[in-house]
């Protein structure tokens, strides 16, 4: 374990369009994840791309002792479409579903994986939803995967 400032207790691998750096923020706030309490993975695709980050992931999780992986995938993903010719939702559950078992291939039995899908709304229209007993009032619907 690292005796060093912060001790992150999850990783985040998630697509680096800026267009969903809100919403991605927000919903880890309202999950407890606040800064210096889990680590950035972004890459292009995010959960499509997770091998381009299995070091970054392996070095986390085997030397500051992170314990979750939340993979998080969005609607109208450019990388999605440019990669796999589609975008549509059961790409995103086969991708994100591909990269939870990857995980679970690579990493320690205890090192917990979650994955959802981030389903973007209208800004003008703000949109309730839900995940697992959470409540939040905002502009993105989350599928859990």
């Amino acid at each position: 374990m690292n005796p060093q400032k912060g001790n992150p207790k999850a990783a985040i691998v998630y697509c680096l369009d800026p267009d969903i750096d809100e919403a991605v923020g927000s919903f880890l706030d309202s999950q407890g994840l606040h800064a210096g309490t889990f680590t950035r993975h972004p890459i292009q695709g995010g959960p499509l791309n997770i091998r381009d980050v299995e070091k970054s992931l392996g070095f986390v999780i085997n030397y500051l002792g992170v314990r979750t992986i939340w993979l998080i995938g969005h609607v109208i993903c450019r990388a999605m479409e440019l990669e796999l010719g589609k975008n549509d939702d059961d790409a995103h559950a086969q991708c994100l579903r591909g990269a939870r078992s990857w995980c679970h291939q690579r990493f320690p039995s205890d090192v917990g994986v979650r994955a959802i899908l981030m389903r973007s709304c209208e800004p003008n229209q703000k949109e309730q939803w839900r995940f697992d007993r959470l409540t939040y009032t905002g502009y993105v619907t989350i599928i859990r995967i």
